[in-house]
């Protein structure tokens, strides 16, 4: 369940406050591709791994490794070489198998405090100067998404964590365990596909390339977007994907953009909430032959991970309309301050830190902060449009400033007309200031 219930982990959430998600349902693994022979033959040995072993975390060959102790690298060689450890770890916490697996009462740790490690073991190969074996493997990890998280989660939670609950989802019922079973299903298929595209010479359907560039503005009115296309090979569009609160949540679809497209304002965002954008460069069906496990005729997307953002784009105030209306706010400002129940959060998200704000500034202009001696302390360009911008009470330099008195200089960058008016709200070069204090 995320987050811990009533956990000192989690001291400012209620145990009322939480979905019931789902937080540990994937499964992880390790399949290996390929091992050769022998040095001199690289057909693949289907007996390899040799060992696959579960180790205690603890034991004494886990740490101080020494590769000239001959009596201790004869104890790691007889753990590498010993062959197929019976029962399995599974088995030896759940005798039961699947029932005990679905119903557990054993501990994964067996009365450990580090619990178990896995480990496979290669050859024996005996190898002259100069010659070499080649293995492959590959690591993975695949279960249910986190939409599938949130509604399972959820189910089980209202049922009042009853394991043997039935739980409804996409048309199929299942108990939570049994579902969460389905995602050993999922990893096999990954690794079965990882297989696929190792004997195939990894020439399998690939996405097109992702976007050279995406950047992410906040606005006034709207959250803007913009990105370069780059290679165009099998491109037959973009699809964009915004979340709410946090960038590990549900992503959802807003918009498909042709290729030719280049930019995208987002004007559903309300102000007050943070949102994280990716976007996928999407392919052909036509290109996608089936080859290496892949749906065939399916448009390929690249990885989201290319363009995902981690910090957050905000819906910020339109911009003011006159000089005297700019504000400072908090003033004055405490920087010992910060030490509340968000401290937690401004480590995960450093731009969520407390910050000073200039409010109904114009869109384009120069803020430039001076000491009550007139040292210039800092410069903010600022040109997004809005009617906001923020100071981190530091110095060009990052220094953070003392306490005393500060004098923000506003001056506009460029003329800014009305759209609908066409009144002439600031003209370049005008100029306003305001005066803060900062306490420590």
């Amino acid at each position: 369940i995320l987050p811990p219930l009533n956990d000192q982990s989690a001291p400012f959430v209620a145990a009322s406050d939480t979905l019931g998600r789902l937080g540990s349902s994937q499964f992880v693994g390790v399949v290996t591709l390929h091992a050769d022979t022998d040095a001199g033959d690289d057909t693949d040995d289907e007996g390899q791994p040799a060992t696959t072993n579960w180790v205690s975390s603890d034991a004494f060959f886990q740490s101080n490794n020494d590769p000239f102790s001959i009596s201790q690298m004869t104890q790691e060689y007889n753990v590498m070489s010993q062959g197929h450890l019976s029962p399995r770890h599974a088995y030896a916490v759940e005798p039961t198998g699947m029932p005990g697996f679905l119903d557990p009462t054993g501990d994964p740790s067996r009365g450990t405090s580090g619990g178990f490690s896995f480990g496979n073991g290669y050859g024996p190969y005996t190898l002259g100067p100069g010659e070499s074996v080649t293995i492959r493997m590959a690591e993975g990890a695949s279960g249910l998404s986190r939409e599938a998280n949130t509604a399972i989660g959820r189910a089980w939670k209202d049922a009042g964590a009853d394991p043997g609950a039935p739980i409804t989802y996409n048309g199929e019922t299942m108990t939570k365990n049994e579902w969460v079973f389905t995602s050993r299903d999922s990893l096999f298929q990954t690794f079965r596909r990882a297989l696929a595209n190792d004997e195939g010479g990894f020439s399998i359907p690939r996405p097109p390339a992702p976007p050279a560039s995406f950047t992410v503005n906040s606005g006034g009115d709207r959250i803007s977007l913009q990105w370069e296309a780059g290679d165009t090979a099998g491109l037959s569009g973009f699809e964009i994907y915004r979340a709410q609160a946090d960038f590990d949540s549900t992503y959802t679809l807003i918009h498909s953009a042709s290729p030719a497209e280049t930019s995208y304002d987002d004007t559903e965002p309300i102000r007050g909430v943070d949102y994280y954008y990716y976007i996928q460069s999407v392919g052909n069906g036509s290109d996608n032959d089936g080859s290496g496990m892949t749906p065939a005729g399916v448009p390929l997307k690249s990885s989201r991970y290319y363009t995902q953002m981690y910090l957050p784009a905000r819906l910020q105030r339109e911009q003011g309309r006159a000089l005297d209306a700019i504000r400072v706010v908090p003033n004055p400002y405490y920087i010992g301050g910060n030490d509340d129940p968000r401290q937690g959060a401004a480590v995960r998200f450093p731009d969520q830190s407390d910050k000073l704000a200039f409010y109904n500034i114009p869109g384009f202009c120069r803020i430039q902060i001076y000491t009550e001696l007139g040292e210039l302390v800092d410069t903010i360009e600022h040109n997004d449009g809005s009617g906001d911008d923020f100071w981190d009470h530091t110095t060009s330099s990052r220094q953070v400033v003392a306490s005393g008195l500060y004098i923000a200089v506003f001056t506009v960058t460029q003329d800014v007309v009305d759209n609908e008016t066409g009144e002439m709200l600031f003209r370049q070069g005008d100029r306003t200031l305001r005066k803060f204090v900062i306490v420590r």
